[in-house]
């Protein structure tokens, strides 16, 4: 018996809704796996390329045996980080300049072998930290060495409590501010300098955290509400100077 168009047009209703809840639960069970997968990254990897909504800007790889001057390259608005290995017994010395060879930070100044990152703001107007615009590296060394400038662009950060470690200078992973006060507790075990600088993921000084020789103890807070000379709600990065273990507890009060 052949069925009647009632009943077929109620067969196709059904149909397209059975479709539809499972076309709904698939893009719900994407969605929290990108999510799982994001908060990962930001634990584990300061280049956060699962969590990036900005366009990315590659890696570029500077290397060389000796003193040189290398070639210009551009930096735009937000965080730069600079990983730098160097394998040589004598001075090693990396100083960023812009393109005019004016003097912007002097990124590492160490004698013999060396590993380590710094990271550096930039944000037009800058006053501590770098310009958007092209820069190049004025380099003093005896051996190998090998310089990556990273411009991570994330779109979230770490939230806290968080609890950083690590050993000799490093940037932090990208971390997450909320309006209120954010309490820094820092150590450090060496015997050199020890400086911990805060900064907005716009390229934005915003804090010297701790600046101390030697051995290291102590507490730093920051008002976080978006006033004058206070930090604002919004990604962060830390910038830490050590030659040493240290460890860095940030709380909400």
């Amino acid at each position: 018996m052949a069925m009647s168009k009632k009943k077929l047009l109620i067969i196709a209703v059904v149909a397209l809704v059975a479709i539809v809840a499972i076309a709904a639960a698939a893009a719900g069970g994407n969605k929290n796996a990108t999510n799982d997968d994001n908060n990962s990254n930001i634990n584990n990897d300061n280049n956060n390329s699962n969590t990036n909504t900005r366009e990315q800007i590659a890696n570029v790889t500077l290397t060389g045996t000796s003193d040189k001057v290398t070639d210009k390259f551009n930096l735009q608005a937000g965080v730069t980080i600079f990983h730098l290995t160097y394998g040589g017994a004598g001075n090693f010395a990396v100083t960023l300049k812009d393109a005019d060879g004016g003097y912007v930070d002097l990124l590492a100044n160490e004698i013999g072998a060396y590993s380590g990152e710094t990271l550096i703001g930039v944000k037009t107007g800058n006053i501590v930290g770098a310009e958007p615009g092209e820069h190049f590296l004025d380099i003093q060394a005896s051996g190998p060495w090998n310089v990556t400038i990273e411009q991570p662009r994330v779109s979230s950060g770490a939230a806290l409590p968080q609890t950083l470690s690590g050993s000799g200078p490093e940037a932090s992973i990208p971390i997450t501010l909320t309006s209120g006060v954010a309490v820094f507790n820092m150590t450090h075990t060496g015997t050199s300098n020890f400086a911990v600088t805060l900064w907005a993921d716009d390229g934005d000084y915003v804090d010297l955290l701790a600046n101390e020789i030697g051995d290291y103890s102590g507490e730093k807070s920051v008002t976080v509400n978006g006033g004058i000379l206070n930090a604002s709600p919004g990604i962060h990065w830390l910038k830490i100077d050590a030659d040493g273990p240290w460890t860095i507890k940030i709380t909400k009060m």
